[in-house]
């Protein structure tokens, strides 16, 4: 095959916009069917990462596994080629890429949880040992949004590998009609990038300065204390965890004011007593605390 015109910053970006907003409704078809035929709503909210990954596996499925363009591909006109952009990727290239992308971010908070908790459990590992491991976990969790964000500045200044599971297959895109590239938008991406470098920079720099990436074993003992005397009521039920931002919805249960958010936007009701209820009527709560309320 002979060589392709590469595809641009441009399509690349809206094929994946397109695609995003195509497994977005797949994902929200699947879900509502799932809280329906099991009943089980709030574990359907709790386990949305599960849900948005079977929707791009699906939707993945019917399209590049089946070796057909994906609805926002066949919108910009582009197509994917291997690394030396003049072959099709083989199909292990596309099994690949899109189990990463489907259930990458999902295999990587498991496999964090599972490390953490083995070692937690261990007997062998030294009470010390397992502090720094602590730290060095810590420390991953609080660089991975920047690793993301430098694989995105990667893309807007080089204009290739926008998702991170091409980048690891080395799976590029090419333009099945040159005549339409967008050679305008080169320097707008270019400098975009330029801006995310110093932006990546500065909230580096600024996370290392007040010690994000680091928690003191006294730090660890403050966090197991106020974990095992919380009180119960303090308790999101949706996520399970310390509620943030509380929030309260016109029946008078509390959330936090993210978890309520997501699941209105899902399904219009309370998760607990089901009356139903718009997000424009949650009441996010300012200084406040369970305590006063009894």
């Amino acid at each position: 095959m002979t060589s392709l015109t590469r595809a641009g910053r441009a399509e690349i970006l809206r094929s994946a916009q397109k695609d995003e907003e195509f497994c977005q409704e797949l994902q929200e078809e699947i879900s509502l069917i799932s809280g329906e035929v099991t009943g089980h709503r709030l574990w359907v909210a709790r386990n949305k990462i599960i849900f948005e990954g079977l929707s791009k596996l699906l939707y993945k499925y019917f399209t590049t596994l089946k070796s057909f363009q994906t609805l926002g591909e066949e919108y910009t006109g582009i197509v994917q080629l291997d690394r030396s952009g003049r072959n099709l990727p083989t199909k292990l290239q596309h099994m690949v890429s899109v189990l990463i992308e489907s259930f990458g971010p999902w295999g990587t908070i498991v496999a964090l949880h599972q490390m953490e908790k083995r070692v937690k459990d261990s007997r062998q590992i030294d009470p010390l040992e397992k502090e720094k491991f602590k730290n060095y976990l810590t420390a991953f969790k609080a660089l991975m949004p920047f690793l993301q964000q430098l694989h995105k500045t990667f893309f807007y200044l080089f204009g290739t590998y926008y998702s991170f599971s091409k980048r690891t297959t080395g799976i590029t895109y090419a333009l099945v009609r040159p005549w339409m590239r967008s050679n305008d938008s080169r320097k707008a991406f270019h400098w975009i990038g330029v801006a995310s470098s110093l932006y990546l920079i500065i909230s580096f720099l600024h996370s290392v300065q007040n010690g994000h990436f680091v928690r003191s074993q006294s730090e660890f003992v403050q966090h197991r204390q106020s974990v095992s005397t919380s009180d119960p009521s303090k308790k999101c039920s949706l996520c399970l965890e310390e509620m943030t931002d509380t929030s309260c919805t016109p029946c008078g249960h509390l959330f936090c004011w993210e978890c309520i958010l997501e699941w209105l936007n899902s399904k219009s009701e309370c998760p607990l007593c089901r009356e139903p209820t718009q997000p424009s009527r949650v009441v996010r709560l300012q200084n406040y605390e369970t305590s006063s309320l009894f």
